[in-house]
């Protein structure tokens, strides 16, 4: 997946630049249909059959979100973790429905350009994954809080900058901070789950890219009023605070293994 958004960003924005959106997205479109027809053609393997939970089972993908949702309700580690990184998500994504607008009125590029930084981003989360793959199973509670200070701090140079050059370097450490926020956050929601809940506290912890429109629409508003530097340094600092105060009055999460 990293690798594909180091590849493939810089190869769309070319071709919107050479051929225009409407080529693009139906190539698009293409894409989407061969990787179905690929993915229908993948043989059935039987799979163990499920793992005896207590209280009433539910059959069907809704059922287990519902499941998931009163396990998570009931256990404050989970609870604490799937909240935390809800406010973060909620924060600090919005910034990429801002990256077209920035880019062309801050940073006075095109789509080509647009592609290019996103494949720095990219970059920064391919490697980001290589770290997180090699770091101690300890102290992840604080490493999450250290990676969203990171990600905080990128998304306000990135609000700050006017050169195309200079943002380059910033959107690897955003990317970085992007895919390490998310391995780590997985990482203790594995270990934290009790195993017969792990699908369905995935299932509810996926849930928070559904409120990443809420944060959109704020910054849209916000880009509306003041612009869109404004708009997203504001979200960022929201974001610093935000992680200042879980590390400091959240003991729960920082102490996380």
């Amino acid at each position: 997946q990293n690798l594909m958004q180091l590849i493939g960003p810089g190869l769309g924005g070319a071709l919107v630049a050479f051929t225009g959106a409407t080529v693009t997205f139906w190539v698009m479109a293409g894409l989407y249909a061969g990787a179905v027809m690929f993915t229908l053609r993948l043989p059935k393997v039987p799979v163990d059959g499920p793992v005896e939970v207590s209280g009433p089972a539910r059959a069907g993908g809704f059922g287990d979100l519902v499941d998931g949702l009163k396990y998570v309700a009931h256990d404050p580690t989970i609870r604490t973790h799937i909240l935390v990184n809800f406010g973060i998500v909620l924060l600090a994504t919005p910034y990429s429905s801002m990256l077209p607008g920035f880019v062309k009125e801050v940073l006075g590029k095109g789509a080509a350009e647009q592609g290019v930084l996103v494949g720095f981003s990219g970059a920064g989360a391919l490697i980001g994954s290589l770290v997180v793959a090699s770091y101690p199973p300890r102290h992840r509670g604080r490493l999450l809080l250290a990676i969203s200070t990171m990600l905080a701090l990128g998304l306000i140079a990135f609000s700050f900058s006017t050169s195309y050059y200079v943002t380059m370097p910033i959107m690897m450490f955003i990317g970085a901070g992007i895919s390490l926020r998310m391995s780590v956050g997985q990482v203790i929601l594995q270990t934290y789950s009790a195993e017969a809940f792990r699908g369905r506290t995935v299932a509810v912890w996926m849930t928070q890219y559904s409120i990443v429109s809420f944060g959109t629409f704020a910054v849209g508003v916000l880009a509306e009023h003041a612009g869109p530097q404004v708009a997203i340094g504001g979200m960022a600092v929201v974001l610093l605070a935000f992680v200042a105060a879980v590390a400091l009055f959240v003991p729960r999460y920082r102490n996380l293994q």
